[in-house]
């Protein structure tokens, strides 16, 4: 789909930084009936004041590009912001064809930039990379609490294992038997809220996100004390959440081995 760069950021406009090529975040506007020029120039109008956007807005019609493609954007919190080099929002429509013309475009693009930057085409699972809703990061990386667009999405007849399926295959393709395994993902990790007290048995970093590769805040020296108030088991570690000023921090509190990294009180 051609993108219309008519509000699109100058260079000395928005982030700056080249975003890692981990998640595609899927949005959607919140602005019932607004069309995607009217929400790309109302973002780019406040980029000063506001300084919220996305790098792609797209309605039944067409797309607008606002922020630049492969870096980082200001829509969905710092952690995820970091972690991903397209961001898009899908706009809202009362109109029923509209919104599925919307939606069908939105699922394209989606899937065209998930396949540029090699990130895989699975929607809001436990692993580190793949499609990812803003509802996914606020549960996930934290530093924002919206939750579209699954809310929107179920208004106009749009399942959560719907958007699943047609980001994993595109709308009306079909999942072949070599890929129906990998629907076998084991038991969803979550966050459980467990506060505790973690006594480092060495050092340790202090990540942005729940990732043994994401960006270090600190690296904690042996016989540190920290606070947390969730656990995740993930597919390997065992993280914990530390509440922050500015959001959350993540830790390793258990390796892949399942060797504590310290002392839980």
């Amino acid at each position: 789909m051609k993108l219309n760069k008519k509000y699109a950021l100058s260079a000395n406009e928005g982030a700056s930084t080249l975003a890692k090529r981990d998640i595609i975040v899927a949005h959607s506007t919140a602005t019932p009936n607004g069309e995607a020029w009217a929400i790309a120039h109302n973002m780019k109008a406040g980029i000063n004041t506001a300084q919220t956007y996305v790098h792609l807005v797209v309605d039944d019609k067409e797309c607008y590009l606002v922020g630049g493609l492969g870096y980082v954007a200001w829509g969905c919190g710092y952690y995820g912001n970091q972690l991903s080099p397209m961001q898009i929002e899908l706009c809202e429509f009362s109109d029923k064809a509209r919104a599925k013309k919307a939606y069908r475009n939105y699922v394209g693009l989606i899937r065209e930039y998930a396949k540029k930057y090699g990130i895989p085409l699975t929607l809001d699972t436990s692993a580190r990379r793949g499609v990812k809703t803003h509802n996914w990061v606020t549960h996930n990386l934290g530093n924002t609490d919206h939750s579209d667009p699954y809310g929107y999405l179920s208004s106009i007849g749009i399942s959560k294992a719907q958007f699943a399926h047609d980001v994993a295959h595109g709308i009306g393709g079909k999942a072949t038997a070599a890929k129906a395994p990998a629907k076998s993902t084991g038991k969803k990790s979550n966050w459980v809220k467990k506060p505790g007290t973690f006594v480092l048995g060495k050092a340790l970093k202090l990540h942005t996100s729940p990732h043994i590769n994401a960006q270090a805040i600190a690296k904690l020296p042996k016989g540190s004390a920290i606070k947390y108030d969730a656990v995740l088991q993930g597919s390997k570690r065992l993280w914990l959440r530390q509440p922050r000023a500015n959001g959350f921090g993540y830790i390793v509190g258990k390796d892949k081995y399942g060797k504590a990294m310290g002392q839980f009180k």
